[in-house]
């Protein structure tokens, strides 16, 4: 068995050996606040499949809502988890005889044994219960905020998912790089090895792939898989999975050494340092907009050690160059969802508007630290002249850009690196036991 597979071994056991754990804790603290609100459950409706787009029959794919995966991994559409005021779950699955599609499967036994569950065919009735609906909303803003935070803390199950989503990329990452390394650079050929080596449909993703190859590294969302051949100068990939609901986010900068330039490799290593240095600053207490701040001080550094800008480190940062070159925030919380929740109630400085991230680390968060460095004509031109050297910059727009993205989590020691050290991650938990 490879490496990757038999840590995740490791790691599923334990993920399901901590489950039942979850649903308690989960359980306990949402009686609470169902007996806080007269109600005799809180009900979340996983969602169901019936959007279509637009003009077309073809539906939209499943995707459950992250609130009925909380509590129950991979529920299916039209069906229903509530907890009750007394500490109990329900897991509510919809079943139908329809003939065109599979019939949902119940889920596993270490589910069923921490759960109640039972399948119906008609939709149940819920007389008194705060209702999340099937986009995932509730009315009672003062009770979503609460969830959120309680979302906020992972628990040991939770992290336990979280390293194995990532464990799944990271061999996704790894194909990827070998098929780099070799010269190819056809983006398609390369997602399709990324997917097949994180065993993942498209639909599995927690978001689309960003296999950006040369200056397709400085399109930060970009998502189109070229099927043409260039010269394979850099490679920009952000590519995540998906583990019982759970997503992970990654992001390598490579460089082929066959079209490697000294200028873009310095830049990488920087960026590199960067990036860990900022996942050691992060314990629970900082701010997490301080640490953004942070990074912006370093990299004006960087980018003055190699002669890209001219000036001093504090122009470069109040005059907004570096926001030129890392117009994105430093990173946010993840779990159930990409962009998870809680942690922007407050907005950020004007400067920092795209920072998804603004309150104080703390203690169970599992947050994402991505800092970049892009050359992007557009952002460039907003620059002053005078700290730009353009030259260098002219030699680096053929390279796109750079983005190093690992998720860590706070611990009462500080930060722990799920991507980079998995098997730290098992020892955290087995320690916990």
């Amino acid at each position: 068995m490879s490496s990757w597979l038999h840590q995740t071994a490791i790691l599923q056991e334990l993920s399901q050996s901590y489950f039942s754990n979850h649903v308690d804790h989960l359980a306990t603290s949402l009686a609470t606040l169902a007996q806080s609100k007269g109600a005799d459950s809180i009900v979340f409706s996983t969602g169901n499949s019936l959007k279509r787009h637009a003009s077309d029959d073809m539906h939209h794919d499943f995707r459950s809502t992250p609130w009925a995966r909380w509590l129950v991994p991979q529920p299916t559409p039209k069906s229903f988890v509530e907890v009750t005021a007394d500490a109990k779950v329900r897991y509510i699955q919809h079943t139908t005889s329809d003939f065109w599609h599979a019939s949902p499967s119940p889920p596993p036994d270490w589910v069923k044994n921490s759960i109640e569950f039972r399948q119906v065919e008609a939709p149940p009735s819920f007389t008194s219960s705060v209702h999340f609906q099937s986009d995932g909303t509730c009315d009672d803003s003062a009770l979503t905020e609460a969830l959120e935070d309680l979302r906020r803390c992972k628990t040991k199950y939770e992290v336990a998912n979280i390293a194995i989503a990532n464990l799944r990329a990271l061999n996704g990452h790894d194909a990827v790089k070998k098929m780099f390394d070799s010269g190819i650079s056809d983006e398609y050929q390369l997602y399709l090895a990324y997917l097949e080596a994180s065993q993942q449909l498209p639909n599995d993703e927690p978001y689309p792939a960003i296999i950006g190859v040369n200056e397709n590294a400085g399109i930060l969302h970009y998502e189109k898989k070229s099927k043409t051949a260039v010269p394979p100068r850099s490679l920009l990939i952000d590519a995540g999975a998906t583990h019982n609901g759970y997503a992970s986010d990654i992001t390598r900068t490579l460089v082929n050494s066959k079209y490697s330039h000294s200028l873009f490799a310095d830049l990488l290593r920087g960026v590199i340092r960067i990036q860990e240095l900022a996942c050691k600053k992060a314990t629970p207490g900082l701010s997490y907009e301080v640490l953004h701040n942070l990074v912006h001080t370093e990299l004006a550094q960087l980018l003055l050690d190699l002669s890209i800008c001219r000036g001093t480190r504090d122009e470069l940062v109040a005059n907004n160059v570096t926001r030129s070159f890392f117009p994105h925030g430093l990173g946010h919380s993840i779990g159930l969802q990409v962009h998870d929740v809680g942690c922007r109630r407050t907005p950020p400085a004007s400067n920092n508007q795209w920072l998804r991230y603004t309150a104080e680390l703390a203690i169970g968060d599992v947050v994402t630290i991505e800092p970049g460095c892009y050359f992007i004509p557009t952002l460039l031109r907003d620059c002053k002249s005078s700290h730009l050297n353009n030259n260098a910059i002219q030699e680096l727009l053929p390279f796109g850009g750079i983005r190093i993205e690992d998720e860590i989590l706070l611990t009462a020691e500080g930060a722990l690196n799920i991507t980079r050290t998995p098997n730290k991650v098992t020892e955290y938990l087995q320690a916990a036991k």
